[in-house]
């Protein structure tokens, strides 16, 4: 429980939600007593978040941390969210906990996907993009990342279509995979 400036309460914690996930609720309650409002928020990964800690600024803004996982337990990460003084402003924040390569969208795609990765701490990163013979076709040193999520624009305008393995390292972690590339013309329409 925490307390604003004018004395209203705000109870935290996680609740079970219709699909079975685990999400962050907040509960406000003014001096008096009365109920205000009351915000559910998850990471939106379909898994659990458990409520860590929460913190009320000086303009009634509360935060709320948890620690939270997907149903699979393949990624986790540390919440973030914000609520303002109606409840229902919530932006939410997902710091990753660990390295995680996600699978790259659109695929299959025509010239042009999004390689995206999650690092858990800063480190150095280098994306590298092999063609199904093992032949390196793409290269990039992204420097030192901060821990968040990043991604990478990939144009495969100039290769052949066919299958291609993308791979992210990231302080001294390697995580690889699968992409296909299929180019296509649109008919003429006469």
């Amino acid at each position: 429980m925490k307390t604003d400036q004018l004395g209203n309460l705000y109870v935290c914690g996680s609740v079970h939600s219709s699909t079975d996930d685990i999400d962050v609720t907040v509960v406000k309650f003014d001096t008096d007593g009365n109920y205000k409002w009351q915000a559910v928020s998850g990471a939106g990964l379909n898994g659990w978040d458990w409520f860590s800690d929460a913190a009320v600024t000086s303009e009634g803004d509360v935060f709320v941390t948890a620690s939270s996982k997907t149903v699979s337990g393949r990624q986790r990460f540390i919440s973030l969210f914000k609520y303002g003084q109606s409840g229902k402003d919530s932006v939410e924040y997902v710091l990753p906990e660990q390295f995680s390569l996600t699978q790259n969208a659109p695929n299959p795609f025509n010239n042009q996907t999004l390689l995206r990765f999650s690092v858990k701490k800063e480190m150095p990163v280098k994306v590298s993009v092999y063609n199904c013979i093992g032949r390196r076709v793409f290269f990039k040193k992204l420097g030192v990342l901060q821990q968040g999520n990043h991604s990478v624009h990939f144009n495969g305008a100039n290769l052949a279509s066919g299958v291609y393995y993308y791979r992210i390292e990231a302080g001294g972690t390697v995580k690889t995979k699968k992409m296909v590339l299929v180019h296509y013309k649109r008919p003429i329409k006469y």
